[in-house]
């Protein structure tokens, strides 16, 4: 009789311990889902501190709760929204690696490279859009995937690549509002290529302009060079040479000159002075041409 009571008893305990549980399961399955519910009304608001606090709220609590996936999913996308990006890779990371099954799971992977992107990594990212293409060919972010692709290339200045995509969202996914954000793009690396050009022209005038002030710089040196060893030249030989052979002349100037003054024959007097004005104007004739011969090759350089 006591052993019946005993098993009675045990039974009523199992029960009252399984209400209990499936009590508090439901209250915390009604508040994780209230906070869920908050954290998306702000995210959709904008709000994404506020929507991160509330959905890390379902993380702290309830471990075990089945709207962790949809927490872990929501905090990386608010956490992408308020530039935090280390708290968004961490949150996404931990989705993708523990819920691969998950409803968001395929948007989870075209949000990773838009992460990568936001990282500056924009190898990785094309690696992770061209991932994603493979892995869901039909899904309908591919022409978002196909669009950010473009526009890491871009920021690898890989425009004729960028320009491939931008044109295939265009073709392939007319309907799509990244039709028209390709349009646009196409139109900004059209003017990114004119800007390439004139940087150019620019960089070519520029280094031209620094060779010819250089050439000239060395040639104006080169000149006042050798015009510098010109003038030793003309004071130290030419110069020298042609006082020689004035004084030459007018030496013998003197001496006809002395002669006359001795005394000689009138004619020989006439001839004799005839002779030394003549001589004279010789010395001043070979001094002018020096003179000019000098100017003529020191404007000519």
């Amino acid at each position: 009789m006591r052993t019946r009571q005993f098993q009675v008893f045990r039974f009523l305990v199992s029960v009252a311990l399984l209400i209990a549980s499936i009590t508090v399961l439901l209250s915390a399955t009604d508040s994780d889902r209230a906070a869920l519910d908050a954290g998306l009304r702000a995210f959709g608001a904008g709000e994404n501190d506020e929507a991160i606090l509330r959905l890390r709220s379902i993380l702290l609590d309830h471990t075990d709760s089945e709207l962790t996936p949809d927490a872990l999913y929501w905090i990386a996308r608010a956490a992408m929204g308020a530039s935090r990006l280390s708290e968004a890779e961490s949150n996404l990371e931990s989705y993708l690696s523990g819920y691969p099954e998950h409803e968001y799971y395929e948007e989870a992977m075209y949000q990773k490279g838009r992460l990568l992107y936001l990282q500056g990594d924009y190898q990785e990212a094309i690696r992770q859009f061209q991932l994603f293409n493979e892995t869901f060919p039909r899904s309908q972010y591919q022409a978002n995937a196909l669009f950010w692709t473009g526009e890491a290339l871009v920021e690898l200045g890989r425009l004729d690549e960028a320009e491939r995509l931008y044109r295939a969202v265009i073709t392939y996914y007319p309907s799509s509002f990244r039709a028209e954000a390709a349009r646009n793009r196409l139109d900004v690396t059209a003017a990114m290529r004119r800007e390439h050009r004139m940087a150019e022209l620019l960089q070519w005038s520029h280094t031209e302009l620094l060779r010819a002030r250089n050439e000239f710089s060395a040639r104006e040196q080169a000149y006042e060079l050798a015009l510098q060893r010109y003038r030793a030249l003309d004071d130290a030989a030419v110069e020298a040479e042609l006082r020689h052979q004035i004084d030459d002349l007018m030496e013998e100037v003197r001496l006809l000159e002395l002669q006359l003054r001795e005394g000689g024959h009138p004619s020989d007097v006439e001839t004799t002075r005839l002779r030394a004005i003549e001589i004279k104007e010789r010395a001043l004739e070979m001094k002018e041409r020096y003179l000019e011969q000098l100017i003529h090759e020191l404007e000519e350089g």
